[in-house]
């Protein structure tokens, strides 16, 4: 699930002639092998020599260990694990963010102060919506691309995707946001790290993931639980 040095979910770009690359990646899925082991599948965006994306699947063994999670060898390109009923987020698609656009704008300087400790993460909130920023913060963040999921005139759900610098690396994030406009200008009721979703498609556990091995799949679409509500 590492190519060309690059740790899961960071970025790089390609030049020419260079070899592939991973550009963004997510877990997928996640099946129980047999006691404190599981295979992981990542979907991977892979950049290639002449510049077209890929997207492959990529399935690992993950042991817990007592030197903690690692992995049992090297990866294996499998097939897509995702039917059609998969987990999909709801909304639009998510595209290259418009700096103009008064809600990006507002997550950008959100972002900033929540990760990078640029400015009083308060100021970005609405009333009665509290949150403290993440300590160690990131050398930097940038939006790259959003959303948009619900809208009304003073109500806005949007998707955003970031990437937050550190060290020279570039770590993918993506958040959900709840934002309303108070004396004309957005705030952020809401944060998620869980996007709302279309549906969820019930099969064997066994093809379903979240966010850790051990997690148990949901059955049901629901709006995520976000703290500063």
């Amino acid at each position: 699930m590492v190519a060309s040095g690059q740790p899961i979910g960071t970025r790089s770009s390609a030049g020419p002639g260079a070899p592939p690359v991973v550009l963004g990646t997510h877990d997928v899925a996640a099946r129980r092998v047999s006691e404190r082991y599981w295979a992981v599948t990542v979907a991977a965006e892979m950049g290639r020599a002449d510049g077209t994306p890929a997207l492959r699947f990529i399935e690992i063994g993950i042991a817990d260990t007592s030197d903690g999670l690692l992995a049992a060898g090297p990866p294996a390109v499998v097939p897509s694990p995702l039917g059609s009923g998969a987990v999909r987020p709801a909304g639009r698609t998510l595209t290259v963010a418009e700096p103009d656009d008064p809600t990006t704008a507002t997550a950008q300087a959100f972002l900033d102060s929540l990760l990078a400790g640029r400015g009083d993460v308060s100021r970005y909130l609405a009333p009665g919506a509290h949150m403290a920023a993440v300590t160690p913060g990131f050398d930097s963040v940038r939006v790259e691309r959003t959303a948009e999921v619900s809208s009304t005139t003073d109500r806005r759900v949007v998707r955003v995707e970031a990437v937050a610098i550190e060290g020279g690396a570039d770590l993918v994030l993506g958040y959900e946001l709840t934002m309303e406009q108070r004396a004309g200008r957005w705030e952020i009721r809401r944060l998620s790290g869980a996007p709302t979703l279309r549906s969820i498609a019930s099969g064997p556990t066994t093809a379903t993931s979240t966010t850790s091995p051990s997690a148990s799949p949901t059955a049901t679409a629901v709006a995520p639980a976000v703290p500063g509500a």
